[in-house]
């Protein structure tokens, strides 16, 4: 069984302990987009990625993701972010720390449609560093498809993540498509 299905199935087994916090359909055609996570009640959230996609062709592109931690991005900081990531199949394997954002995807194209699973954990004010470990794939057509999986965070502890922000090397963030769940 893939990640995203162990991780599916624990959510389908586990609906009592869910709870939807918002729903996000946006066509922002902007360079960056920001979505709320400030849930004062929740620390752990599974997001379910229905689409994003952005507007450039190039292959060769990365998703980036920051954090807003109690309103301010980045927590001010200018390399506060470790990420590793996964090409799935090809091997390929991208391990950063002390870096500018995270990534979930290195090297791709964003116009592929990609979907999939983030579980976030330690997202309210404790002493542990807030971080996501995500599963995507993604495909503009039959033949030209990606699978991408790994782990980010910041190096930032006793503050709340209060927002994230997409962004790719290049282009706008065309589609955000996903649903937002808060773990009891």
């Amino acid at each position: 069984m893939t990640k995203a299905a162990d991780l599916a199935k624990f959510i389908g087994n586990n609906e009592q302990n869910m709870k939807l916090l918002a729903t996000v359909d946006a066509t922002p055609g902007t360079s960056t987009y920001e979505f709320t996570m400030d849930y004062d009640d929740y620390s752990e959230f599974i997001i379910i990625v229905d689409k994003v996609t952005g507007s450039d062709s190039t292959s060769d592109e990365n998703w980036d993701v920051k954090f807003k931690m109690d309103g301010t991005l980045d927590d001010g900081e200018s390399t506060p972010y470790f990420c590793t990531n996964v090409v799935e199949r090809a091997g390929t394997v991208r391990n950063l720390n002390a870096v500018d954002n995270m990534e979930f995807f290195t090297g791709n194209l964003p116009t592929k449609e990609h979907s999939g699973i983030i579980h976030c954990v330690n997202f309210s004010n404790n002493d542990r560093r807030p971080q996501m470990y995500f599963h995507f794939g993604g495909a503009t057509s039959g033949s030209d498809y990606g699978d991408q999986s790994g782990s980010a965070g910041i190096n930032v502890k006793s503050k709340q993540v209060t927002a994230i922000r997409f962004a790719f090397t290049n282009g706008n963030v065309a589609v955000v498509k996903l649903k937002i769940y808060g773990i009891n």
